[in-house]
């Protein structure tokens, strides 16, 4: 399809949004976009990087969305620096290390609600390079360079405002937005793309308020097991005694969740009972009880076929929506991804890679293929 078709198929597509009234966020290279303002009014257009025309969206790329800790944000922050500039490891340490050195002394950690831009954090890279040594030397360079184009001119007052004249995150969820980058270099149209995306889904995440339901009662230990994780992610934890109903379980972590307002309920089944046919059967209760909104399959990759008949069992008996897979990073090849997927139908989520909270990595298929020498 050419560049034409492609805007005309998008714009068609948003034009459905806007007769059913939804949100939507549109990135605009080239002001492709603008015949949606005839459409709705209550459009919202913003050309980021041009104060002459509209620069109302402004914002510290520092501060994190709400419910964010500051440390997790300069780490996703730094992340995002060193994709969209292409930049060393060796960078990403120098702009971690600066970014956490200057949060400290404004007071961050302790809860200050002001925070440095990127003015302050070039300033403190300025200081820093000049004691630098080696290999250091090129990575603070290059920092540098980042941070010119992070305080550089129109685009620089977009991403380091702190002010009260600018509309917010919050403020766009629910309305129909229109970003123009045409005034931005590329390099600014990656970075800011992947910011507003990257913050959208942190902001989201942060506002997940979960309950964990322990509802294997079957396996020894499971109850304590999930207490323990719970009491480490300040998530609360439904509990009965073991061998009670699960499903008895599950119906009162729903009622919990409605009671504190909570928005989303966690259920720990069993994967393993003393028969095949009382674990499914428990299975079905628990789902006509719960009538949970997604039925997630998790198994370990390296147990190969065993974790593959799993899944095919699961689902031929409740219908699993898909897979998360633990211990990828001890399963070099990751076949077991693969036959599961293709056993079920269903598509695989994420990997495990880790023994952290935060030690989940997308699914990708190319990867896969391409470890098992497919491609």
């Amino acid at each position: 399809m050419s560049g034409s078709g492609k805007t005309t198929f998008a714009l068609n597509i948003l034009k459905n949004f806007i007769k059913k009234d939804k949100p939507f966020l549109v990135f605009d290279w080239k002001k492709s976009f603008r015949p949606l303002m005839k459409e709705d009014p209550n459009v919202m257009c913003f050309t980021v990087g041009n104060g002459a025309i509209s620069n109302l969206f402004k914002t510290n790329i520092n501060r994190p969305p709400k419910g964010v800790n500051p440390k997790e944000w300069i780490n996703t922050l730094c992340d995002l620096l060193t994709e969209s500039f292409n930049v060393s490891f060796g960078v990403h340490k120098i702009l971690l290390e600066t970014l956490d050195e200057t949060f400290q002394g404004w007071g961050v950690y302790e809860n200050s609600n002001l925070y440095p831009n990127w003015e302050h954090i070039k300033r403190m890279l300025e200081v820093k390079a000049r004691d630098s040594k080696g290999r250091e030397t090129g990575w603070y360079e290059s920092a540098l360079r980042i941070a010119t184009v992070l305080t550089f001119g129109e685009f620089g007052k977009v991403v380091n405002y702190d002010g009260k004249k600018s509309l917010s995150f919050e403020d766009l969820f629910d309305k129909k937005v229109i970003f123009e980058l045409n005034s931005l270099s590329n390099i600014e149209k990656k970075f800011f793309c992947e910011f507003i995306l990257t913050y959208i889904y942190k902001l989201k995440k942060a506002g997940i308020k979960p309950v964990m339901a322990a509802a294997d009662t079957f396996r020894a230990a499971s109850i304590e097991q999930l207490k323990i994780h719970g009491k480490k992610l300040d998530i609360p934890v439904i509990a009965h005694d073991y061998n009670s109903d699960p499903a008895a379980v599950a119906f009162d972590a729903k009622d919990y969740a409605k009671k504190h307002k909570l928005n989303c309920v966690l259920i720990d089944t069993a994967g393993r009972m003393y028969t095949k046919s009382n674990l499914m059967k428990e299975m079905e209760k628990i789902i006509r009880v719960s009538k949970p909104d997604l039925k997630i399959f998790v198994a370990e990759s390296i147990t190969g076929n065993d974790a593959t008949e799993q899944a095919k069992t699961f689902n031929e008996a409740v219908g699993i929506d898909g897979t998360i897979l633990t211990k990828a990073d001890v399963d070099e090849k990751g076949g077991a991804a693969l036959s599961i997927s293709q056993v079920t139908g269903k598509p695989i989520y994420f990997l495990g890679t880790g023994q952290g909270y935060n030690n989940l990595e997308d699914f990708k298929k190319d990867k896969i293929i391409k470890n098992l020498g497919l491609e």
